[in-house]
């Protein structure tokens, strides 16, 4: 997979030039290719849910599904041909997030499919359960992460599948689905606090929390409040959210439990107003696109495995800094998956996959208008998904192991080319003189280096058109018209999502926009 692969379909994406970006995956050998087939459903699925062709959709998310979960049962195969060959000649598994991601679009695209106003009333409800259905997969496919992974991923549970499995449970409507809607708001808090506070849009001391992950289980809750969490106005705004949720369920529920939760939540005025009128309008906010992945170099030290060739060390050590022109580790030089120093020291240089993220910053609220433009009020959006956030960190969690796997690989393949172009020189020098010698062993090793270098580039695939973070608006709105808007308070800009049209159902609407600004 090249740079060039990945950029046609961002700008494709980004320009809705849908039909295009479908016709060069079609094309296209990289994603054509056996080992890039998850990769290639997952593209297309995203492509035909942003086209509004649902159906597509959802076979090509099914067959990414399908794809990963015969992948998942060969991954010994997987983590045993990566310590011999290059990344990009292995079958793309793809990261937990973005296996996480097959459900949320799998769900949302029968939610959507449930609304069709061409559907029979049947065949909406039949759509409706779908969505359920897929949001229980969802939670298996969550709880084999948590127990793979315990204690090790801070990606492990997904925030947005509780948040968004709570809507679509709310919205089946029956005393058990009410029911589970109201645990998954509680589970979503817990999440939020136990997972996500290592995320830098979350949480001030993010850093912090990432570095001790391991141990906090064993301290008491206040205690990694108070000494690990800063909440940033993105998490205290998600929390209101939630506890909104909470509230509003709980009071359908039982009034007493309900007036004794307003006592232990403390909710704003706002948020008290807001519970006397049931919701039935949820915005869905796809926004920007997911920052790039992309190579970035790194050295690795070449003596200790050096001091494992027959060799004496310090002749072969000279004659590969000297000679071949091996060279050395900046001086200042910090390895990003150890953060291990060794500047100075002779070292191969590699690649390695990074995300470049840019930090959240933009709060969103959504404007609403009537059908003559004046507008009748702002809502907030609340961030559920800091889609890039999550990118950069699952790929940081793994760099450590990465480099080690990378680094090794590459050493082992240079000092046997470094010895053999050594024993070459050695065995030459005598008969043909010292300069000629050097030459030929140079020259061997110059044909060495360079197919190693071609065999071993960074692995950067990955889903490059998902959106950089998902946000979400739930409010009341009389029967009408309306106009929305979104409004970006830092930028002092906005820019519309569309028309709507509610109903006097009462029953829950939701409208879904991918917006790149």
């Amino acid at each position: 997979m090249t740079k060039e692969d990945q950029q046609v379909l961002r700008n494709a994406h980004r320009t809705g030039q849908y039909d295009k970006a479908l016709e060069y995956l079609k094309n296209s050998d990289n994603y054509q290719r056996d080992e890039s087939k998850l990769l290639l459903f997952l593209e297309t699925g995203l492509i035909e849910h942003s086209k509004g062709n649902y159906q597509k959709s959802i076979a090509d998310f099914e067959k990414a599904r399908e794809v990963y979960k015969t992948l998942y049962t060969s991954s010994f195969s997987k983590n045993v041909q990566s310590l011999i060959a290059n990344d990009n000649y292995d079958h793309f598994f793809g990261a937990t997030y973005e296996r996480s991601l097959i459900h949320f679009f799998l769900a949302l695209n029968h939610f959507l499919l449930h609304q069709d106003a061409k559907l029979s009333k049947s065949e909406k409800r039949i759509e409706l359960f779908a969505a359920r259905a897929e949001i229980l997969s969802w939670d298996s496919f969550l709880s084999e992460q948590i127990g793979e992974k315990k204690g090790r991923s801070v990606f492990k549970n997904d925030l947005l599948a509780r948040v968004f499995g709570g809507f679509v449970h709310e919205s089946v409507g029956t005393r058990e689905d009410l029911e589970v809607a109201l645990q998954l708001y509680k589970d979503a808090g817990e999440i939020l606090f136990k997972n996500y506070n290592a995320y830098q849009v979350y949480n001030g001391l993010y850093k912090k929390f990432v570095k001790d992950f391991d141990k906090l289980h064993g301290f008491k809750t206040e205690q990694v409040r108070n000494n690990y969490v800063n909440e940033t106005s993105f998490q205290k705004e998600l929390k209101e959210f939630l506890n909104y949720k909470v509230l509003e369920l709980s009071k359908k529920k039982n009034k007493r439990a309900y007036k004794k939760l307003v006592r232990s939540l403390k909710p704003s005025k706002e948020i008290l107003k807001k519970l006397k009128e049931k919701d039935n309008i949820t915005i869905i906010l796809q926004r920007g696109i997911i920052p790039e992945k992309v190579a970035k170099v790194e050295y690795f030290p070449l003596g200790t495995i050096m001091a494992s060739q027959r060799y004496q060390q310090q002749g072969l050590y000279n004659f590969a800094s000297r000679d071949l022109r091996i060279g050395y580790a900046p001086y200042h030089y910090r390895s990003y998956g150890n953060n291990y120093s060794f500047g100075s020291a002779l070292a191969i240089k590699f690649e390695v996959p990074v995300i470049r993220y840019r930090p959240i910053r933009e709060k969103i609220t959504v404007n609403i208008l009537d059908f003559n433009g004046k507008s009748l009020g702002e809502e907030k959006m609340v961030l559920i998904s800091p889609m890039g956030e999550i990118a950069e960190q699952a790929l940081a969690e793994d760099a450590p192991a990465r480099y080690r796997r990378i680094g090794l690989r590459l050493a082992t393949k240079y000092v046997t080319a470094i010895a053999a172009s050594y024993a070459t020189y050695m065995g030459l020098r005598q008969r043909l003189g010292a300069g000629l010698a050097k030459a030929i062993a140079v020259g061997q090793f110059a044909i060495a280096s360079n197919m190693i270098q071609k065999s071993e580039k960074a692995d950067i695939r990955y889903w490059a058109t998902l959106p950089n973070d998902i946000r979400l608006a739930s409010f009341y709105l009389p029967p009408g018209k309306y106009r929305l808007r979104a409004n970006v308070k830092e930028e002092e800009k906005s820019f519309l999502l569309g028309k709507i049209e509610v109903d006097d159902s009462g029953q829950m609407k939701l409208f879904s926009y991918r917006r790149f600004y």
